[in-house]
């Protein structure tokens, strides 16, 4: 059988992970053995081909916060901007950086005992977290746990998209879109619509107040230029993809009104650079892992020339032409990978920017990139 070498790598991540965790509270004696082992790990890790890890950095353990399991572990993450980063746990925190590459632990707030979801935060600091009973809403996310409101008489949401403090978008996995254009207001109204066909709406990104994007889970998309308005605001077109193919979407980024990437649990890319127009204009344009071993499962766009994808082994996907096919795309390996019980993946990836990309893991740990695009552009001046 041959070695898969992410996954060695992995292995010998979650083994060095383990060395330092002894370091922390080991006798004088124990640590320099412990040292030891360390360094010899470090020497014996491989670097799988093609990995581009140097544009990365190294993982940093910030979610110290009590856990009520075996280990810290990250739900989801949002960067708005380069001076901000928030992430919830599954301890029912919410944690936020305003220096994400440093190596200074993120400042918890301790808002409930549920894992907690995390919408993307706007540039000004509005955030939604969402456990299984309560929502919570803020705009200042550095202010503490106090800073955080519970939510009243809102529907559980699955998905939403706020381009702006004066407007969010949400979905809840039904046939509903539901709006606001006071989202931070603890009582704020929001306008329900259903749109026609019985449509699961599973994904929503809006670039700009006047643009969103929804796709549902029967290969449709539904644009609105006026999300706010009546459900004949939206325009539904059905997606002409191979026959028999049924997409299980898991993430969906809309930089701008020229650029929408999807991704799903196959290790697929669905993008379309002018989303609005034909249904022909989605494609199914490349394949970046094989679905037995991995999925992708977070899409992070913040331009339309840069596009970053992460999977469930500890690795990330670049592309400067993301509309493009399978060979514009550039793995690295970030985060390990590691196998079962011991697996690191990533669950949060957020690029503000595309000088600035962070990724958190299920371990508390954090990787960043002020190179996100590196390996991309490397390839292209080598193959020129």
């Amino acid at each position: 059988m041959m070695c898969n070498p992410w996954r060695a790598a992995g292995e010998a991540a979650h083994a060095v992970r383990s060395a330092i965790q002894a370091l922390e509270q080991a006798s004088d004696a124990a640590r320099s053995l412990a040292f030891a082992l360390f360094v010899g790990l470090l020497l014996a890790a491989p670097s799988p081909a093609g990995a581009s890890a140097s544009y990365w950095s190294n993982p940093v353990l910030v979610d110290q916060a009590p856990s009520v399991y075996s280990h810290q572990a990250f739900a989801a993450l949002s960067c708005p901007t380069v001076r901000l980063c928030v992430a919830t746990d599954v301890n029912g925190n919410a944690l936020t950086s305003t220096n994400p590459t440093g190596a200074a632990p993120w400042s918890p707030a301790h808002l409930t005992t549920d894992i907690l979801a995390l919408t993307p935060c706007t540039s000004s600091g509005l955030c939604f977290a969402e456990g299984s009973h309560q929502t919570f809403v803020t705009t200042d996310p550095t202010g503490g746990s106090s800073a955080w409101k519970p939510v009243r008489g809102r529907a559980r949401l699955g998905a939403m998209s706020c381009p702006g403090n004066h407007l969010c978008v949400a979905i809840n996995g039904s046939d509903q879109v539901l709006t606001s254009r006071d989202p931070a207001a603890p009582s704020a109204a929001w306008k329900v619509v259903r749109l026609p066909g019985h449509p699961k709406l599973s994904l929503v990104s809006c670039p700009d107040q006047r643009f969103c994007v929804i796709l549902d889970t029967s290969n449709r998309v539904a644009i609105a230029r006026s999300p706010t308005g009546n459900s004949r605001s939206w325009k539904i077109t059905s997606l002409h993809l191979p026959a028999r193919f049924h997409v299980q979407l898991d993430d969906l980024s809309c930089p701008t009104r020229r650029l929408c990437v999807a991704t799903d649990y196959s290790g697929r890319v669905l993008s379309s650079q002018a989303p609005s127009g034909p249904a022909k204009m989605w494609k199914l344009t490349a394949r970046l892992i094989n679905p037995t071993d991995d999925h992708l499962s977070i899409v992070s766009c913040p331009s339309d020339r840069l596009c970053v994808v992460a999977d469930a082994l500890g690795n990330v996907f670049t592309s400067i032409q993301p509309a493009s096919g399978a060979r514009g795309w550039y793995r690295t390996n970030v985060d390990g990978g590691g196998v079962e019980e011991n697996a690191v993946y990533l669950n949060g990836l957020s690029c503000p920017t595309v000088r600035l990309c962070v990724a958190v893991d299920n371990f508390g740990y954090v990787v960043t990139s002020t190179d996100p695009a590196g390996p991309a552009k490397r390839a292209a001046a080598n193959s020129a």
